[in-house]
């Protein structure tokens, strides 16, 4: 039985709640407290977002071959997942629960198992022949640790990946230090010449493209808070709208309305867990931007017959054997070597009638910051946050969140407030450049107490704002050695400083902003040398910044950034053929392009002109990139931004791989914005295919109402014959938005004002 307008009761064991949906196809629930809605949260997930929740799971358990599809990709997905051995770590976290956080968990646990008993499952679990096990809460820990590792650590681990294969290739030590400064000082020759000797393994470079040394002499989302003296109403609002993959479906994020007597819940988390991850109750508002805290390491191992080497003596590695199942043949055999310090990146597949080669010779060991009982305390927080209505209470039960983040809080006393979170090692370097690990001194002694990481409340601005900037605590320890930069950051604070009386409707129209602050620094150094006499560099000259559709200045301005980047810091940098496979094939220049813009921008401490530009200097070497893309181009010939920044909405499981007219995938659709924008659109390659960055979710909460006004990045379901699978795609891209509405009681009449019913008009 489906989800409809009307209220439905379920009963499941010793939890009742009541579900219906908005007329814009949101999940509302009813229940007595936070477990009942726990459970109906479980249920509805399985009734809108099965496929993807058990996806999910399958992925963090290495068992996409067992359960989905055996194929090489598949395998190698499964075999990164058991490296990590996060079943494991939530398995172990569960006895650190609270008592409160198990039972969210079990009533969660609960709602999903009884969908799964008394439901029937969408059409792709049919057609895989796939039935799903019960729903138990060391699942929902396990989505904790995935969501604290895929994307977010993951994109530190690709960077530092990057570094080391740069450093081994030639690529000179002074050019990694002044493009990754200040936290590169401890890549020395001694660390290079050992990097040369590692057989590097899941390299970001294929082994095959080399680095060049120089042919001459030398990868997101936003938050802000207003506080109720610069706003219309007299009360703080709160805006968030995180950027992550968005050419999927369903949506990352699943939105719900949950009411308790004497309060509500309104917003979003991920498909296989309670409550929210961000959103606001009556008198709370939070949520989160990825932090960029560095919380992944490498240490260079040297091993002989399964030893490794520590001061002057040789220890015994541990080993785990993983047997992968396969659906289309005998199952695989994985063992994994771990020393003190971390996993061996060392190759893991044998035969099950094999005894695994015992690793010598030198190799990576990569430590990620798991620390026991982590999930558990994450899931403890999302529980607590929901029990507090000031600013302070929260940002004491969100600093425990083990995944990287930075918290923007607001209350309806009028309080506003940061709170970074994350799991930092307390670690003797920058964590930047690989450490000997035979070296006593470079080993983590612990974890820095929550206590140190940055807190801000109520600052003299009367704003708050973070963009994936640098966000490290004065006289803190050293939690982002590689952040996003600051274009958006910037430009938030700008736009926030020129209201005196903010409304939504600010809100709203900045969350929209296309104004490129990126695109600002170059068009400054670059006017000069751009001539008036042809029409693409009238146009060039005239545009406004805004990475608007319908605009060809910014496929203009891209086509010389990537020229230019090619000359530089391809051909005179890291060498053509490896600069055009980290541009292509990786999100580096995505995620952390204001590092590589430094040359072209001839900014930051260390910059020598000759090394990158030669004798030609760079006046000559610009102007000549700008005089070749722009003296030979037609306007005629020139893409829209629109034209140019297009994607397809691919469904999760099955997309591509279907005929379209059964309606799995959406698009292609145009994503307007820019790296450098508020409204922050990349499309890249990662890890094998296309993927971008823009806003999956755009919310914004003013608490002097009991609303909350959102637009989700595809629908709330994930069943692809659904009238909600596609309904707020084009609502989404256009920037509007939908008001969702919280009643404290439990009356029957759900909607108390024309536009609560989340329609999109």
């Amino acid at each position: 039985m489906g989800i409809g307008k009307q209220r439905k009761q379920v009963q499941t064991g010793e939890f009742c709640f009541e579900i219906a949906r908005t007329t814009g196809g949101v999940i509302e629930i009813w229940g007595d407290d936070d477990f009942e809605l726990a459970a109906g949260t479980g249920y509805a997930h399985m009734h809108d977002r099965a496929v993807q929740m058990m996806m999910v799971r399958a992925i963090g358990q290495g068992r996409v071959c067992e359960q989905l599809k055996d194929s090489e990709e598949s395998l190698h997905i499964d075999l990164a997942m058991r490296s990590l051995d996060f079943t494991k770590a939530a398995a172990n976290d569960v006895a650190y629960l609270t008592s409160d956080a198990r039972r969210f968990a079990e009533a969660y646990s609960a709602g999903v198992n009884h969908f799964l008993e008394m439901q029937r499952l969408p059409l792709e679990f049919k057609l895989l022949r796939w039935k799903p096990e019960p729903w138990r809460p060391e699942d929902c820990l396990l989505c904790i640790h995935l969501m604290s590792y895929l994307g977010l650590a993951q994109s530190q681990q690709d960077a530092e990946k990057f570094i080391m294969q740069a450093a081994a290739g030639g690529v000179p030590e002074e050019t990694l230090q002044y493009i990754f400064a200040p936290h590169l000082h401890e890549l020395t020759p001694r660390i290079i010449a050992l990097l040369k000797d590692i057989n590097i393994q899941s390299p970001m470079i294929p082994k095959a493209v080399p680095f060049l040394s120089a042919a001459s002499p030398m990868a997101a989302s936003n938050n802000w808070a207003v506080s109720a003296k610069r706003s219309a109403s007299g009360f703080p609002l709160e805006c968030h709208d995180p950027h992550l993959e968005s050419n999927r479906l369903p949506p990352v994020w699943a939105e719900c309305v949950l009411h308790t007597p004497d309060n509500y819940r309104l917003g979003v988390n991920m498909p296989g867990l309670p409550g929210i991850a961000m959103g606001r109750t009556r008198d709370l508002s939070f949520g989160f931007t990825y932090g960029y805290m560095d919380m992944v390491d490498y240490f260079i191992e040297e091993c002989r017959d399964g030893k490794t080497k520590r001061e002057d003596d040789f220890v015994p590695l541990e080993s785990r054997t993983e047997t992968i199942k396969r659906r289309g043949g005998a199952d695989a055999k994985a063992t994994y070597w771990s020393s003190d310090r971390g996993v061996l990146e060392c190759e893991a597949l044998h035969s099950a009638n094999e005894h695994p080669t015992r690793p010598n010779g030198l190799f990576l060991s990569r430590a990620f910051a798991q620390q026991p009982g982590g999930a558990a305390s994450s899931l403890a927080s999302l529980f607590e946050v929901l029990q507090v209505s000031q600013v302070a209470q929260a940002q004491d039960v969100l600093k425990n969140v083990n995944i990287s983040a930075n918290w923007v809080i607001v209350d309806s006393s009028g309080n506003i407030g940061y709170q970074q979170s994350g799991i930092l090692p307390a670690r003797s370097g920058t964590g930047l450049a690989p450490l000997p690990a035979w070296d006593s001194d470079t080993a983590w002694s612990g974890f820095v107490p929550s206590d140190h990481l940055k807190r801000v409340t109520n600052p003299p601005e009367e704003i708050l704002f973070t963009a994936n900037e640098d966000q490290n605590p004065e006289d803190g320890p050293l939690v982002v050695n590689l952040h996003h930069g600051f274009d958006r950051s910037n430009r938030i604070k700008d736009m926030l400083l020129e209201l005196e009386a903010a409304t939504v409707a600010d809100m709203q129209r900045m969350q929209c902003d296309l104004y490129s602050k990126h695109a600002e620094k170059f068009l400054k150094l670059w006017r000069p040398l751009i001539a008036s006499d042809t029409a693409a560099g009238r146009l060039l000259l005239d545009w406004d910044l805004c990475y608007n559709l319908d605009s060809q200045a910014p496929t203009l301005f891209e086509e010389i950034y990537a020229v230019l980047g090619r000359e530089v810091l391809g051909r005179r940098g890291f060498g053509e053929a490896a600069w055009e496979e980290v541009v292509e094939r990786t999100a580096l220049p995505a995620l952390f392009y204001s590092y590589f813009d430094r040359p072209l921008l001839r900014e930051g401490e260390g910059f020598d002109e000759t090394a990158w530009y030669g004798k030609e200097g760079w006046r000559q070497v610009t102007s000549d990139v700008i005089q070749q893309v722009l003296g030979s181009i037609s306007l005629s010939d020139v893409p829209t931004w629109g034209q140019r920044q297009q994607v397809l909405m691919k469904n999760v499981l099955l997309g591509g791989k279907v005929p379209r007219a059964l309606r799995f995938d959406y698009g292609p659709v145009s994503m307007p914005g820019g790296r450098g924008t508020i409204v922050q659109s990349v499309i890249y390659q990662s890890h094998g295919r296309q993927t971008n960055h823009f806003p999956s979710y755009r919310a914004v909460a003013d608490l002097a109402t009991n609303e909350i006004q959102t637009c989700n990045g595809g629908g709330p379901s994930g069943r692809a014959w659904s009238r909600y699978y596609t309904n707020e795609i084009r609502c989404w891209l256009a920037g509007k938005y939908k008001i969702l509405q919280g009643s404290e009681t439990n009356e029957s009449t759900k909607h108390t004002s024309p536009q609560a019913d989340g329609s999109l008009e």
